[in-house]
Order: structure tokens, then sequence, then C-alpha cells
């Protein structure tokens, strides 16, 4: 249900942390080639949550790029986003797969045993952390190019490294490993100039 043919941003949105407006941020960073979001915004209400996924829904419906609603099937399909992305703790995902199998699904894998898994049920993985991150405090191990590289491989959907990606280390991602592309959040989202920061990472 994803087709990724280059190199590609996912990007996780933490809506608290952005300098520029909703609209025009999503307008810029779409433009300059995000093809995924994901809304986190973890520290957020219920009803903020849903609130600004509907928003999202409403500013992508044009757009070629995909919204995703972070471990909230509820919203997800409330809004009519494009799919809900899980892990080991949320809703079970093959639960989630059998009651509605035209949601794309995401699911976030640290180990062989996450993508043996996600190869059952999902249409993507982010792989990771990668490296320390300031946005989401993961107690998982991070892991190194080699075993991204080693994870992605087992992988038979499309894979995107996660877990503090910047324009100093993706290089090392996108010349080590055989994902798909990274998952990135606050590099891109605490920036004033969305454009031309997501067209400085795909170059």
């Amino acid at each position: 249900m994803l087709n990724i043919d280059k190199f590609s941003i996912y990007l996780i949105l933490e809506t608290p942390l952005l300098k520029i407006k909703l609209e025009d941020f999503i307008d810029q960073v779409v433009d300059a080639g995000v093809s995924i979001i994901q809304l986190r915004d973890k520290d957020c209400s219920e009803n903020e949550r849903y609130h600004t996924s509907l928003k999202l829904s409403q500013i992508l419906a044009n757009k070629c790029c995909k919204l995703i609603i972070n471990d909230n099937l509820d919203i997800a399909l409330s809004v009519n986003a494009d799919g809900v992305h899980l892990g080991i703790k949320d809703t079970p995902i093959n639960e989630v797969r059998l009651k509605y199998p035209n949601l794309i699904l995401g699911y976030s894998c640290n180990n062989i045993y996450d993508v043996d898994i996600a190869n059952q049920y999902a249409d993507y993985i982010g792989i990771g952390p990668a490296y320390k991150s300031n946005t989401k405090l993961d107690i998982r191990e991070i892991l190194s190019t080699y075993q991204i590289d080693q994870l992605s491989n087992k992988s038979n959907i499309p894979s995107f490294a996660i877990g503090g990606i910047d324009d100093l280390n993706i290089d090392e991602i996108r010349n080590n490993t055989s994902v798909s592309g990274v998952a990135i959040s606050s590099y891109i989202i605490s920036t004033l100039t969305p454009y031309e920061t997501v067209s400085r990472l795909l170059r």
C-alpha cells in the first residue's frame, strides 16, 4: 500500500514544537518532498489530538502525502486518515489488520522478533532508535547502522530508520543501510524554514 521508489522522508509531527502556522508548515514540507506525515502529539489531550488530526486530514486531502496517526486507531478512523502506527505496547497489530484490511499499518521495530511480526501484518516499519532523540525518550536499545541494515534486509516491506536523525548523520544512514528512508521529527519541526530543511535532507 506504500509505493516508495526513492529515498524518502517520513515526518513525525509534534505540533507544540512548530515555529510557524500548521498550514504553512505542511504546505512547505509536502512541496519539498515529505511523502508521509505521522501525527504523534503525545503530550496533547485526546480532544486536541482529534482536532489536529481532523485539520491535517483536511489540509492533506488534495496532496500526495499520507496521513498516519500514532497509536490511536479511533482517531485515525474518525478523521479518515490513511493509517495508524503501532508499537509492541499498543493495540495488537494482527487484530487491527484483521478488522481493517485497507488501513495502512506501521510498526516500530527494534529487533528481529518485531520485524517478523511486521512482515505478517504491517505495510511499513520504523527501525530504531538510530541515535539519541530529544523528541522521544526511547528506552529500547540504540541500533548501529549495521543492525539497522540487518533488520531492513529482513523486512519484506518499506523501512524507515528513526531516532535523532539530522543533516549531520542522514548520510550515514543513507550510505550504510538499505532503508527506504528516514523518519524525522524535531529537526524539521523546529525550523522556521521547513522547505529548505527538507530539501537539504533530500539533496
